[in-house]
């Protein structure tokens, strides 16, 4: 996540369907978070982002 809090590089780590991890990129490349702080100032930082899918 950069200094703005959006992701550049989103990657998938673990996926059993592809489908469902390309729409969950698609969709955190849209999402604007909050950005980490040192001392105050915005800072580039790393995440990991959990979703979990399920048919009901």
């Amino acid at each position: 996540m950069n200094e703005k809090g959006i992701f550049k590089k989103a990657q998938i780590i673990l996926g059993k369907n592809p489908l469902f991890g390309e729409k969950a990129l698609e969709i955190v490349k849209k999402i604007r978070f909050k950005p980490a702080l040192k001392n105050g100032i915005p800072v580039k930082s790393s995440h990991r982002i959990p979703n979990h899918f399920s048919f009901d």
